[in-house]
């Protein structure tokens, strides 16, 4: 089954930071979505921990998300109740790495279903040590249809000028 994608919004962060990048009053209209990330958070961290929420729910903890990952020469995996997407460079590596992500969420207009969404990540580092690359599994336990999404850092971060998110609407022909 061919798919179309379409750009439903996109947003690109100015000088002083954002603390966020929002999505809101997404159209119901699409099968299924697909966000596309390239961050870096401002503080004074190696990375900065990427999550999203729905709806504007604030602190959601209706995500059963696994994090697989691998960072230099360790691999490492996590099970959280976040939206996590994970890795963003920070302020402690070197100027201009930002990560960069595809978010994939399946049926996100249903009143009946869970939301899936699965990512993937690059956060690419001038240390072997502290790149990382990785993927994200997460089931939201809500059958709410998703109109509104939300990027945050998970440590109060703030996104770094230049840091991008397009939200494209995917259509089954």
């Amino acid at each position: 089954m061919a798919s179309s994608y379409s750009i439903i919004a996109s947003v690109t962060v100015g000088s002083g930071g954002a603390a966020n990048l929002e999505f809101l009053a997404i159209p119901q209209t699409f099968d299924h979505l697909v966000l596309e990330l390239s961050l870096r958070v401002t503080n004074a961290v190696t990375y900065g921990v990427c999550k999203i929420q729905y709806n504007s729910l604030g602190n959601d903890t209706n995500h059963s998300t696994r994090v697989l990952m691998a960072e230099g020469s360790s691999v490492s995996q996590d099970l959280t109740s976040a939206g996590y997407i994970r890795r963003n460079p920070g302020g402690n590596i070197a100027a201009n790495f930002f990560s960069s992500a595809t978010v994939k969420i399946g049926d996100y207009a249903s009143t009946t279903k869970y939301k899936p969404h699965i990512s993937h990540f690059n956060s690419p580092s001038n240390s072997s040590a502290t790149s990382a690359l990785g993927m994200s599994a997460s089931m939201w336990s809500n059958t709410s249809a998703i109109s509104a999404i939300k990027v945050l850092d998970d440590n109060a971060g703030t996104y770094a000028e230049y840091s991008t998110a397009t939200l494209y609407g995917i259509k089954n022909s």
